[in-house]
């Protein structure tokens, strides 16, 4: 029964209509019914460890157990299991999951989509980091380096254990110079819960960067092979480069972190600006 752009149906009689409509087995629309519904099976969470309490809070954004996410409602009526649906909500439903993903912000609950989900974000940040090394790479007067390992074993190390390599590393011979680029590709806000979860994100990775950056400070004859000269008389920052703007850079005037969070916008007319943001020792 559909009208004003709901749809209510007996769910036996639903499932076939779908089946037949897109020549699929019943047991394939089952198991998305069970996918992309919520019913009152969801009350009770005790059996279903996958979910949390918070995920039926109403004002929670994202929360697995929303409309957004799930689009079909399954009830009782008359003694009979019908399903409920806007057309509307629907659509927006199947745009929201595909833009998710494509994001890699999708909150998903199978391993296997968890594993998917971190490879595109993995992917996301490769690109990001190869389009910062695109633009520094042609600058006349700069050595550029994407992905460089220093250190006695190729690896950046200190005594606490391995601290990664440096996404793009930038010197400038004349100014004597060396610019540390941490590329980030964090997903943009859109709610102040994302913009909260996006700030600890951050800080959690900036730790690990400021103690390569003071490793990198107290080991400066180590860029001599970058740099093709001597370097222990040369100054070293690190900043964090961004591909979305910092939302705490919004509400706060004076928002300060361990390092500088530089946002690409900010040097991709001007790329040589991005030495001005160092603190350099």
């Amino acid at each position: 029964m559909g009208g004003q752009g709901i749809w209510i149906e007996e769910i036996g009689s639903f499932k076939k209509k779908i089946s037949t409509a897109a020549q699929v087995n019943v047991e394939i629309v089952e198991a998305y019914i069970t996918a992309f519904s919520i019913s009152p099976a969801y009350q009770d969470l005790s059996y279903l460890p996958m979910f949390k309490e918070y995920d039926t809070y109403p004002c929670r954004y994202k929360r697995k157990l929303g409309l957004i996410y799930r689009p079909i409602c399954v009830f009782q009526s008359d003694g009979k299991t019908k399903v409920l649906f806007s057309y509307r909500g629907f659509v927006q439903s199947q745009y929201n999951l595909l833009d998710n993903i494509r994001i890699s912000n999708y909150s998903c609950i199978s391993d296997v989509m968890g594993r998917y989900i971190g490879m595109l974000n993995r992917k996301r940040g490769r690109n990001f980091e190869a389009g910062v090394f695109e633009l520094y790479v042609k600058l006349p007067g700069i050595i550029c380096h994407r992905s460089a390992k220093i250190g006695p074993k190729e690896k950046l190390l200190n005594k606490g254990g391995a601290l990664g390599d440096i996404d793009i590393m930038l010197i400038d011979n004349k100014t004597k110079r060396i610019m540390l680029v941490e590329a980030k590709n964090y997903n943009e806000c859109k709610t102040p819960y994302e913009a909260v979860a996006y700030e600890k994100k951050m800080l959690k990775d900036m730790a690990m960067v400021v103690k390569r950056d003071k490793w990198a400070r107290d080991h400066k004859d180590l860029f001599e092979s970058y740099a093709r000269t001597k370097t222990t008389d040369y100054q070293v920052a690190s900043i964090m480069l961004t591909f979305n703007l910092c939302p705490a850079k919004i509400f706060c005037d004076n928002y300060e972190t361990p390092l500088p969070i530089v946002w690409i916008r900010d040097v991709i007319e001007k790329p040589m600006l991005v030495f001005d943001y160092g603190n350099y020792s």
